[in-house]
């Protein structure tokens, strides 16, 4: 029997949710919660005497302010409600995820975006979040006020955590005002050029993102955008012209004329190299977004899913599907995999290429997400890569012993810093992840 869900309204109605959860526990340790939106999955489906909450029915967008450029909405406000919310206001939110997720599961999955370059992180929108622990306690963190940092980072540690530190139950974003022009541009070529163009264009323009997809990747892209943007025809033929296994998506702040003046000006210089380039619209670019993951998602069975800071570093698995960010620099990796066990960890053991990979990019000291994404029918699953699994990769990955030295004592520091952190939330360790 499926565990029944739960969705609170009102922070009040979490509280006594997780106060019921808690009893529940006190006669039976076996009980545990957990919140549906979490982009992770627990090791085992929960049981029948689960209590799972789902943020769904938080779906308020309670404040857009011109006057303070910020948003209060609850946990449960889809983007696309919050974007148009946002943008009748004559406002701007600079991050897009890939598809439409809620705001809390935005935080929830510490989400990374190609437009961090131009206006920081996920983390440096976040003014404060409401939060309902699994102690039955709604905790405030941070305010209205931007300047207003002081005490501890938590706000940053719930980034990435899942849903093991409770409900999120408001957010206050800071918001832009809206910029007076933008640009969107396509282009198609070979790596070299693209990179050139993108370093030309930023001399010039300030840049929101700009992203390059690579071998097959490009070629699911522009499969995905004939197929959604028909009507786009005349313009995307002109990049079958571009001579080169990459795809080029940006989108500037500049007006559109400046900007095509720029690409004209590169075609007809000997850097080009054969590429072509198109004037885009937003549409392109958001259709653009999810491919990494389609594309992995077309061969079936499940992908390693690995974010890092840098273009540069380990030898990359063949046949991985690639998508490099170039401001800033970060390297989106999907490598397939041909089975999926019980225990996604297992997997990845099992494949000493990839354990080797997943241990040489821990080793970069840069910054790390991964996750092993599985494609089951119409349904989608992830499974977030902890500190503990990270033990077990580096002590099979056969790097050299001094290497695989200081790879395990930098997993085992962040695990147990984890792990305390998380017990201040979580003291009776009921959540789910």
């Amino acid at each position: 029997m499926e565990p029944k869900i739960h969705y609170p309204v009102t922070a009040e109605e979490a509280v006594d949710l997780f106060l019921e959860a808690k009893k529940a526990r006190e006669a039976d340790d076996s009980v545990r919660a957990g919140i549906v939106e979490s982009p992770y999955r627990p090791a085992r489906p929960p049981a029948a005497g689960a209590f799972l909450f789902s943020c769904e029915r938080m779906n308020r967008i309670e404040e857009v302010s011109n006057t303070d450029l910020l948003a209060v909405v609850d946990g449960g406000v889809r983007y696309a409600e919050f974007k148009r919310a946002v943008r009748d206001a004559g406002l701007y939110f600079p991050h897009v995820p890939k598809t439409d997720v809620t705001i809390a599961e935005m935080i929830m999955d510490g989400m990374i975006f190609p437009t961090e370059g131009g206006f920081g992180g996920l983390r440096e929108s976040i003014l404060s979040v409401e939060l309902v622990t699994p102690d039955s306690e709604t905790v405030r963190l941070g305010s209205r006020a931007i300047k207003d940092v002081g005490g501890y980072e938590i706000i940053g540690f719930l980034l990435g955590q899942g849903g093991r530190c409770g409900m999120i139950t408001s957010v206050t974003l800071r918001l832009l005002a809206a910029p007076s022009c933008r640009a969107y541009i396509a282009g198609r070529g070979g790596g070299r050029a693209l990179k050139t163009l993108a370093h030309n264009l930023r001399k010039e323009f300030r840049p929101a993102s700009i992203e390059i997809f690579e071998g097959g990747t490009a070629d699911i892209v522009l499969g995905a955008w004939e197929e959604t943007l028909p009507s786009g025809g005349s313009k995307l033929s002109h990049l079958f012209d571009g001579q080169g296994d990459s795809l080029l998506v940006g989108e500037l702040q500049g007006p559109e004329s400046a900007v095509e003046d720029q690409l004209h000006r590169f075609v007809d210089s000997n850097e080009s190299e054969h590429a072509a380039f198109i004037l885009a619209s937003e549409e392109l670019l958001d259709v653009s977004r999810g491919c990494p993951q389609a594309a992995a998602a077309k061969r079936g069975g499940a992908v390693v899913q690995v974010c890092y800071d840098g273009t540069s570093g380990p030898e990359i698995p063949a046949g991985s599907f690639l998508c490099r960010s170039l401001y800033p620099e970060r390297l989106e990796i999907h490598v397939p995999v041909e089975r999926i066990s019980c225990k996604p960890i297992d997997t990845i053991r099992s494949d000493p290429g990839i354990a080797r990979f997943i241990s040489s990019v821990i080793g970069t000291g840069r910054r790390e997400q991964i996750s092993i994404i599985e494609y089951r029918e119409d349904k989608v699953e992830r499974t977030r890569i902890t500190a503990a699994n990270l033990l077990d990769i580096v002590e099979t990955s056969g790097a050299g012993d001094r290497e695989r030295e200081e790879q395990i004592e930098q997993a085992r520091a962040f695990e147990e810093l984890n792990s305390r952190v998380l017990r201040a939330f979580d003291p009776e360790g009921i959540m789910l992840p």
